[in-house]
């Protein structure tokens, strides 16, 4: 100052280029909307490829008439599925807890996997059985169990 003045300018800005804080926040949360953005974005498009994927191997026995070759393609598909969830649930215990949370997270994940195959196969099995049985109905009301029953239906014959 040649002068030999004092000047004194209010701001709220500090003269060293740093940000207040209410910038440093604006800055923050723009940052995480154009995460959040790109988050879904990617998540629009794992879906809509997933989903294409999927109808495609849902009509590989329509368009080839190969069903067997669909039902393994089918399944292959749902093991990767189930091995992308147990890994993702022992990355996600490992980067909370280390090796024990990374343990944890795949003994939970195969757990959780390992009772919704069950209920799976539960399920089929009690529709498969239902099936059976509303089949023999129709079978007895029809009089089709005679040639293996002996009986002469209920058709009145």
């Amino acid at each position: 100052m040649p002068d030999g003045k004092i000047y004194i300018t209010i701001s709220d800005r500090r003269l060293d280029g740093d940000t207040t804080p209410e910038e440093e926040q604006k800055k923050d949360e723009s940052k995480d909307f154009g995460s959040y953005l790109i988050h879904k974005a990617l998540d629009f498009a794992k879906q809509e490829a997933q989903q294409f994927v999927n109808y495609s191997i849902s009509n590989i026995g329509n368009f080839t008439g190969n069903y067997e070759a669909q039902a393994h393609i089918q399944e292959a598909i749902r093991g990767v599925n189930i091995l992308t969830n147990i890994g993702m649930s022992a990355l996600a215990g490992f980067k909370l807890f280390g090796g024990a949370g990374a343990a944890a997270g795949a003994i939970f994940a195969f757990a959780s996997q390992s009772v919704n195959m069950a209920m799976g196969e539960y399920q089929q099995w009690f529709a498969n059985k239902k099936m059976n049985h509303n089949i023999d109905m129709v079978r007895q009301l029809s009089g089709l169990n005679q040639l293996t029953d002996g009986s002469r239906g209920t058709m009145g014959w």
